[in-house]
């Protein structure tokens, strides 16, 4: 799947989470319906994808770097970070 950014930002009501699961190989082992909601992708292609595939290209690499390192340590993480469909939000990445 190729990310083709646009300049649209989609938003969402600040009481709905949005939330994934990560294994440590960095493939999504779990997405909930607002997450899939927002960033357009089915269930069956999220589950097992890597979790760069919501990468935008504005993030950086080196960001995910730490985000990682954090979690192999076992910390939790909440973070603000740009995903393909072209908006800020917060992520909670929390270790398995």
């Amino acid at each position: 799947m190729k990310i083709i950014p646009t300049n649209n930002e989609k938003t969402f009501d600040s009481n709905v989470l949005l939330v994934t699961k990560t294994d440590l190989k960095g493939k999504i082992i779990y997405a909930n319906r607002g997450f899939m909601k927002i960033v357009g992708i089915d269930e069956d292609v999220l589950i097992g994808a890597p979790h760069s595939i919501i990468r935008h290209p504005d993030m950086p690499k080196i960001i995910f770097k730490y985000l990682w390192e954090y979690l192999q340590r076992g910390d939790e993480i909440h973070a603000y970070v740009k995903i393909f469909v072209q908006m800020a939000l917060i992520i909670g990445l929390l270790p398995m």
